[in-house]
């Protein structure tokens, strides 16, 4: 039987999938950013495989972002198909709204980790200026400068009130240096102001700066220092660097991970890579204006090479190492063994700063007597230095980038992981009858004070900017605790003075953004008698 329908019966048409007009438009803007999203992960796919290393979190996360864009275009193809029915558009435009939040998220999460965690190597900065003073003594100066567009500098100094000028004549500067230079001026006068300007070629930067001669090391006086180390810029300015320099120090003495080669993921074997991450700290405002008015010290801990260095000179320390002599280490005092660590006097105080990466016994191994932290040769050197200095200078400041206590777990430090060698240290003094020890460090992260097990006093601070401070789980030892705050930026803060009798050394720990002191120790030479 065959039905016919009656004239003027409503009939339907059969069902159509149809997209409506404002369903197409979204199909087709979703489309397109499907489209852009897969040349934006293509584009840093390339970079990643091209400037920085493979590794499984860096896959991963380009991966889920793949799957989110692919999700998105899924669910926007599949959205639009019931389009007409307004339902069905309602449910799609909530699944429209819930992808393109997520795609925002993931979108915005690349942008922050692109744009400022890999900062350095998409923007190296390879045009940056730079100047820093280093080592002051009585009668020497010693200063790094780089400019990439020149290749001769030269350095006009004098007395300050005086007509002439003398000038270093023209120096060479190296490209395989990445333009950097360390220039010293000789044959100063003890404590005496100086002006000196730069000339690059023929050519003045016109800025005319000053600086200091110290008194003669066996001269009683007053100065300050600081020491701080850890060092992360991602966006922020470092403010460490401004509260430190409020404090007017004569110098500060830099222990280490002036940058952070593995954040955040692990380095790649090319001296360019370890470059661009000096130029990027010393573009910071406040690390510019403090290197360039207070000589600095620098010694170098793991993270100018990789996380808890322990292989000695194996890759990458090579290039590691030059990259940081070009940028910092080149201004410290000359070392006659040609090594890393350093020593320098001011007003019957001398200072030994350690190098405990270089020589250092892999961590894991059992501690024992073979097992050192800076090799025979610097264990040698520190102990000729204490016997040097032991009646000629009234404090003996022994500066380790690493903690000398045993109250944190932690086997990168003295007293989890060198015990031995730290007591051997410390027995050698005092079977010599060296007074005046004093220990500062740096590296863990928190702000404490200890009086160790053999009557030494050890202050330690970090970092001056970059990180909160890292959860660290403190044990027992036969270390006292004197202080201890953890979660902050801090640096420490120490005021000499050799000029009374006892003589003085005034301590301060300070959070960095606080700009306040949050510990105080006061000590005289007494109380560093052994």
């Amino acid at each position: 039987m065959i039905n016919v329908a009656k004239a003027g019966t409503d009939t339907k048409p059969p069902t159509m999938s149809v997209r409506t007009g404002a369903s197409n438009m979204a199909f087709w803007v979703f489309f397109v950013l499907f489209l852009l999203s897969l040349g934006w992960i293509g584009v840093h796919m390339w970079m990643l495989a091209t400037i920085f290393p493979w590794n499984f979190v860096i896959v991963s996360y380009w991966l889920a972002m793949l799957g989110t864009t692919i999700f998105m275009f899924i669910s926007c193809f599949f959205s639009g198909e019931h389009g007409c029915n307004d339902k069905c558009s309602k449910g799609s435009c909530i699944k429209i709204g819930v992808v393109t939040f997520f795609y925002a998220l993931a979108y915005i999460t690349t942008f922050f980790v692109i744009t400022f965690m890999y900062r350095p190597q998409i923007f190296p900065m390879e045009n940056v200026d730079i100047h820093h003073i280093g080592h002051v003594s009585d009668t020497q100066v010693k200063m790094m400068w780089r400019n990439p567009t020149e290749s001769v500098v030269s350095i006009d100094f004098r007395v300050v009130g005086d007509d002439r000028w003398l000038t270093t004549g023209e120096i060479p500067i190296d490209v395989d240096d990445d333009s950097t230079i360390s220039v010293t001026l000789n044959n100063l006068s003890p404590d005496t102001e100086y002006q000196y300007r730069p000339f690059w070629g023929s050519e003045s930067l016109g800025e005319i700066r000053t600086f200091r001669t110290t008194v003669s090391s066996s001269t009683p006086t007053k100065f300050s220092f600081v020491v701080s180390s850890c060092v992360y810029k991602i966006w922020q300015d470092l403010k460490g660097f401004e509260t430190a320099l409020d404090q007017s120090p004569d110098f500060l003495v830099h222990v280490g991970d002036f940058i952070y080669t593995d954040q955040p993921w692990f380095p790649v074997e090319e001296i360019e890579f370890y470059r661009a991450k000096y130029r990027y700290v010393y573009t910071d405002v406040h690390v510019r204006k403090f290197v360039e008015n207070v000589p600095v010290y620098f010694m170098y801990d793991d993270h100018e090479i990789v996380n808890n260095w322990d292989k000695k000179q194996e890759t990458p320390y090579g290039i590691a190492i030059k990259a940081w002599n070009e940028y910092c280490g080149s201004c410290n005092p000359e070392n006659p063994k040609n090594q890393a660590w350093f020593t320098f006097d001011r007003g019957l105080t001398s200072f030994f700063v350690l190098d405990v990466r270089g020589h250092r016994s892999p961590t894991e191994q059992t501690d024992s007597s073979s097992k050192t932290m800076l090799g025979i040769v610097q264990l040698r050197a520190l102990e000729d230095w204490l016997l040097e200095v032991k009646d000629t200078a009234v404090f003996k400041i022994l500066i380790s980038p690493v903690p000398w206590s045993g109250n944190i777990r932690d086997t990168d430090t003295w007293g989890r992981g060198y015990l031995n060698e730290r007591n051997q240290i410390f027995e050698f003094i005092k079977s010599n009858n060296v007074n005046g020890v004093v220990l500062f460090s740096a590296d863990r992260h928190y702000a404490a004070a200890f009086k160790l097990e053999h009557g030494f006093y050890e202050v330690t601070s970090s970092p001056i900017d970059g990180f909160t401070g890292l959860p660290l789980y403190k044990i027992g030892s036969s270390d006292e605790e004197l202080f201890y705050d953890g979660g902050d930026n801090y640096f420490t803060h120490v005021s000499v003075d050799t000029t009374v009798n006892p003589a003085t050394l005034d301590i301060s720990i300070f959070d960095s953004y606080t700009e306040k002191a949050i510990y105080n120790l006061s000590l005289t030479s007494d109380d560093t008698n052994i």
